[in-house]
């Protein structure tokens, strides 16, 4: 698995999750990743597209897109994940968001430390309701 960096054109290439091709408007997300975005490949197949997008200094919003075939990468995945989160340097709020219902995303949020703190009605671009989790870190 080679991690190279993002480009918008990257996301076109991934053969999305059920759950994530039917996210209306996901391109808000890609522009917003100003900071530090990475895509995952395997020979020249994009298993996952991952960043961090700026809210305001301190807060961030955590992204990924996840291809149908990513099942058997998934703990090498959340690793590489969980490194570029941990680059950040604190003191910092960092938030995911899941479609209320995706278990297969709430799975991989525990497993990257983030901890569920609410759900959200209509929040996600199709009006579809959202679980948001948090992660924390502090100053060094």
């Amino acid at each position: 698995m080679n991690m190279i960096p993002f480009r918008a054109e990257h996301a076109a290439l991934i053969d999305l999750q059920a759950e994530q091709e039917r996210i209306e408007g996901i391109g808000h997300v890609l522009e917003a990743a100003s900071n530090p975005a990475w895509t995952l490949q395997i020979a020249d197949k994009i298993i996952a597209c991952c960043g961090v997008a700026a809210q305001w200094d301190g807060r961030y919003t955590a992204w990924t897109l996840i291809s149908r075939d990513a099942g058997p990468h998934m703990i090498r995945l959340t690793r590489m994940m969980n490194r570029m989160i941990e680059l950040f340097p604190g003191p910092w709020r960092m938030e995911a968001y899941v479609k209320t219902g995706f278990e297969a995303g709430d799975r991989l949020m525990k497993a990257m430390g983030f901890r569920f703190e609410t759900r959200a009605e209509k929040f996600m671009p199709d009006r579809s309701d959202a679980n948001i989790y948090v992660r924390f870190k502090e100053a060094a």
